[in-house]
């Protein structure tokens, strides 16, 4: 029965690792991504959204990148919205 414990054990430190990561590093993906004309904005802005959709928007407080060709990010419509 110690098997089950153990890998929950393990889940639970991944899962911990995992968070902190995140934490640690989508700001400075924010600020990398932030104002390119590349599909890294996009890519951003998708994993803001699924970690709000997963209950852990408080990894990351920061602001959705915008983009430099299409313009200012809206979260709420998941569209950006040029000379905004």
């Amino acid at each position: 029965m110690t098997k089950p414990l153990s890998r929950i054990k393990q889940i639970e430190e991944e899962n911990q690792t995992l968070r902190y990561i995140v934490a640690q590093t989508l700001w400075m993906a924010r600020r990398y991504a932030d104002s390119r004309s590349s599909y890294a904005v996009g890519m951003l802005n998708d994993a803001v959204h699924e970690l709000d959709r997963a209950g852990l928007s408080h990894l990351f407080t920061g602001d959705p990148a915008d983009d430099g060709m299409f313009g200012k990010y809206d979260p709420e419509t998941r569209t950006f919205k040029k000379g905004e």
